[in-house]
Formats: C-alpha cells, sequence, structure tokens
C-alpha cells in the first residue's frame, strides 16, 4: 500500500560553464502545495510536448527579466485583463518552461495561478538550484480548460494585443499528436513510501537510485531516492493500462 501520488518529479540539467550538462537531478513540484503551477507543467509537458529535461545556466535577474518578458509574464497579463483566469483571484503569471532556464522565454506555457502558489514553487525550485542537491498530470484527452496561454506574433485571436501593437495572448490549441497517454507516463515508488510521476516523456532512462530533492526546510534539503518503476497492476489507477484499470494493487 502506497501513499498518494507525488504527481511530479522534474528532470533537470545543470549546465557547466562550456554549456555541456554536468549533473542532473530529481526536483519534487507538489500537486498539493501548488496545483496550479504543477497543473500549468503538466499541461506544457503532456499536452503542448514542451521538453522536460531543462538546463539551468545560473541566469542574472536581468537574463530572469528578459524571459519572462519574452514568454508575456511581464508586464503580468493576469492584470490587464489580457488572459482569462481560473478564479479572480489568480493573478499572479506562471510560466514553464521556467525563466531560470535556458529552454525558458519564447514559446513558453503561461498561465494564470495563485500568488502564493507560485512564490511558494518559486523559492522551491530555487533552493533546490542552488543547493544542487494538477488535472493535466491525470487527464485524459489534453483540452485546453480555456486558461493556458502562450505568447505570439500574428493576426488578433480571441486575445487583446499587447502595447506594442504586434504581440498578444492566445490560447494554446493543442495538437492532438503531442498528447502523451497517460499508460505511458511513468511512476515510481521511493523509498520514503511515497509514489511519483516522472513530468518527462522519456521512456528508457533509468532512475534506480536517483535522489528526489523532496523539499526544503530551514535551508536544508529533505531527500528521498527512487527504488524501482511501477508497473501495471502496481501504477496508480489513472496511470493503469486500460485493461487494468479497474483492477486493485495486489490481486491475482
Amino acid at each position: 500500500m502506497f501513499t498518494a501520488l507525488t504527481f511530479i518529479l522534474l528532470l533537470l540539467g545543470l549546465l557547466s560553464s562550456i554549456q555541456q550538462v554536468s549533473s542532473f537531478a530529481l526536483f519534487n513540484v507538489s500537486c498539493e502545495l501548488y496545483p496550479g503551477p504543477c497543473n500549468n507543467n503538466c499541461y506544457a509537458i503532456f499536452v503542448a510536448n514542451k521538453r522536460s529535461n531543462l538546463n539551468w545556466d545560473k541566469p542574472t535577474s536581468q537574463t530572469k527579466s528578459k524571459r519572462r518578458r519574452d514568454a508575456g509574464c511581464d508586464p503580468n497579463p493576469c492584470k490587464n485583463g489580457k488572459m482569462d483566469k481560473p478564479s479572480s483571484d489568480e493573478d499572479s503569471c506562471d510560466e514553464y518552461p521556467y525563466a531560470s532556464t535556458v529552454e525558458g522565454g519564447t514559446g513558453a506555457i503561461i498561465r494564470c495561478t495563485d500568488e502564493n502558489e507560485n512564490l511558494n514553487e518559486g523559492s522551491a525550485l530555487g533552493a533546490f538550484l542552488t543547493s544542487n542537491d494538477g488535472p493535466y498530470c491525470l487527464d485524459e484527452g489534453g483540452a485546453n480548460d480555456g486558461y493556458e496561454y502562450r505568447k505570439s506574433s500574428g493576426n488578433y485571436i480571441q486575445a487583446k494585443r499587447d502595447a506594442d501593437g504586434n504581440m498578444y495572448h492566445e490560447r494554446h490549441v493543442p495538437d492532438p499528436a503531442d498528447y502523451f497517454p497517460l499508460e505511458n507516463r511513468r511512476e515510481f515508488l521511493l523509498d520514503n513510501g511515497e509514489t511519483g510521476l516522472l513530468m518527462s516523456r522519456d521512456l528508457e532512462t533509468s532512475y534506480e537510485g536517483v535522489k528526489v530533492v523532496t523539499g526544503h526546510v530551514n535551508g536544508t534539503a529533505s531527500t528521498a531516492r527512487v527504488i524501482r518503476e511501477l508497473h501495471g497492476i502496481d501504477k496508480s489507477p489513472a496511470l493503469r493500462p486500460r485493461h487494468l484499470k479497474s483492477r486493485v494493487a495486489g490481486a491475482q
């Protein structure tokens, strides 16, 4: 019997000064603590086909600010009416890929989320990177719920123009060919008793023994390690192959 699924394990690469990946670690994004950003991440990877192996290049504040502008989060479209929001108090712009990574910026998927959720996820990610230690996650079908956007150029389509008159926010239209089926999403058992959904389309890499940063308390990272990958009936019900969805784990 396993505890509730820890929804996302995010694979991040750390770039060396010569722009080669020098190390990698897994970062746990909690859908319980920050459901809005978690949901946006899952949509970006499993529906919009954004890459999950991100590279942190220790960007300056100016670089991060530029990436957020290029992504469409600055000025904040959640406070000026340029994007629809799931609720009136979700007025913080969340982007994936993150502005702190090389892949952030132009073409990112953005969503209006709760400000505290966004700040908490950002703080956890920042602590993870510097220490170097949602529905879209388990939704079948991959339709946009109306709150996933990207910044684009071209004709005005169901959105409001930015001040420059050339850029606008439009709803991201998912391509069915990009949808990553639930049963292909990989789930792992951790040595703390939790299970984790890998936020990646990778089907080949072995993660047994890999350390997962599950949180930070007073600057100290709490970690777990991957014991093994779960398959078939051992996976969470939503992630099982169709013919096993109704069966109970452990049943013969």
